[in-house]
């Protein structure tokens, strides 16, 4: 099964201001997850970065994502100033998507 970005996922215009709104978010993914690659294509074709945490790669996420959100289902997307932990592939490209709307 393959995923691929919304046609829509085109860089923002103003792409330092959009970066600045994805400052505060962390990604919790699994690099072999489908739905962690949907998340992660995505980002890539908006040309933007949030600091993303491999929890096969480290014990340290695993076990953050484990006590912070409850559980280690991923793709989980941090968000730091609401301090909650958002679920779901299409749940968190619509979350980006709106943040990035808020620049534009």
């Amino acid at each position: 099964m393959f995923f691929r970005s919304t046609p829509t996922a085109t860089p923002p215009e103003n792409p330092e201001q959009a970066q600045a709104q994805l400052a505060d978010l962390k990604l919790y993914y699994f690099s072999s997850c489908p739905f962690c690659q949907r998340v992660l294509r995505h980002l890539q074709a908006l040309e933007l970065e949030v600091e993303l945490c491999d929890i096969s790669a480290s014990t340290a996420h695993r076990n953050a994502l484990q006590q912070g959100g409850g559980r280690t289902t991923v793709p989980c997307l941090y968000i730091g100033k609401e301090e909650r932990w958002l679920y779901e592939s299409k749940d968190i490209i619509t979350f980006i998507d709106q943040r990035i709307a808020e620049t534009n």
